[in-house]
């Protein structure tokens, strides 16, 4: 299969010994198309034997799909992939929002992380390359305080980071971005907690990746999103996002609550994404996806805003734990 040559750079960062270096995607893992496949075929190549998944041995991968960045819609995603802490196979994660794109921005389509920093660092990558930063000042801190402290130095910058579950190499710590993505299975998070890796700051850059310039290019971007537009479940999920499947799930007797001891939950209406459409205060999404199925809710007037949860959160951390309301 040919490939074309722009797919972008892959960032290699040995932890130990402080280099981060860059270099051309190895054509032979191209094959499997980038995100998780190409992420797997490095690892398949690098890990001969098995090893312990919070040590210095595993190796984290963030790795863009041949068309995060570019300008096709809903492609905004990134794969992350290392020896789960959790299972001792692979653990494999996917996340949204704006870090892809940004990510390709600079030139680079996949990130190696191997090793452990006797330090607690960041990885900051912009146009002009990548650097570790001390982040001995944000350990201890919660995501969200995190990205807050890092994008008062890094202005525009999108950020993956943990808290305090991954520092603390809790098996299942996810990894965040933003206020309202995660990567949120396998305990990703731990292995970045077990190599001192407080969070990877992505600065936007120059580079445009495969981007629609032609009248036919233009044409099929329209016609893609077009028919994501008109899918059945279309308006319904962009308005209510997964929280809207709430109630029906419970509805159909198929809600497990307290911890699976009992089938449904009573005025779980309360937490249903149709219910709290009154508490909206700005919709929010993906970059280039035109479904915007996120958004940011306001409780009460006076409230700090906060982001609706979706499906999963809603129902781990309400029915099942026979909870029904937002505020708890």
């Amino acid at each position: 299969m040919k490939l074309p040559d722009n797919l972008g750079k892959l960032l290699e960062v040995d932890l130990t010994s402080g280099v981060c270096s860059t270099g051309p995607l190895p054509r032979q893992g191209m094959k499997y198309l980038g995100g998780r496949g190409f992420n797997v075929w490095y690892l398949l190549t690098r890990l001969t034997r098995p090893i312990d998944p919070l040590s210095k041995e595993n190796i984290l991968m963030v790795s863009c799909g041949l068309l995060t960045g570019s300008s096709a819609p809903a492609s905004a995603r990134v794969h992350i992939n290392a020896v789960s802490p959790l299972t001792g196979i692979l653990g494999s994660s996917n996340i949204g929002g704006y870090i892809g794109p940004l990510l390709r921005s600079c030139g680079f389509a996949a990130i190696a992380v191997s090793g452990a920093s006797r330090k607690k660092v960041y990885l900051h990558i912009d146009d002009n390359g990548a650097r570790l930063a001390d982040a001995s000042g944000l350990w201890g801190c919660d995501a969200f305080d995190t990205q807050n402290r890092l994008q008062r130095i890094h202005k525009g910058a999108r950020i993956l980071t943990i808290g305090q579950g991954g520092e603390n190499r809790v098996r299942f710590a996810s990894i965040m971005t933003e206020k309202d993505h995660a990567a949120g299975r396998t305990g990703m998070g731990a292995v970045m907690g077990a190599k001192h890796l407080k969070a990877i700051v992505v600065e936007r850059g120059k580079h445009k990746h495969v981007k629609a310039g032609t009248a036919d290019q233009k044409a099929a971007v329209k016609k893609y999103a077009a028919s994501i537009k008109a899918a059945p479940e279309f308006d319904f999920f962009s308005r209510y996002g997964g929280a809207g499947y709430i109630d029906w799930v419970n509805d159909f007797g198929i809600m497990g609550s307290r911890n699976y001891t009992r089938v449904g939950v009573d005025d779980i209406e309360k937490i249903d994404g149709r219910q709290l459409e009154d508490k909206v205060i700005k919709k929010t999404g993906c970059a280039k996806c035109p479904i915007q199925c996120k958004a940011d809710l306001r409780l009460d007037p006076g409230d700090e805003p906060l982001t609706r949860p979706e499906f999963e959160p809603i129902i781990n951390l309400g029915p099942k734990c026979g909870l029904n309301d937002l505020s708890q």
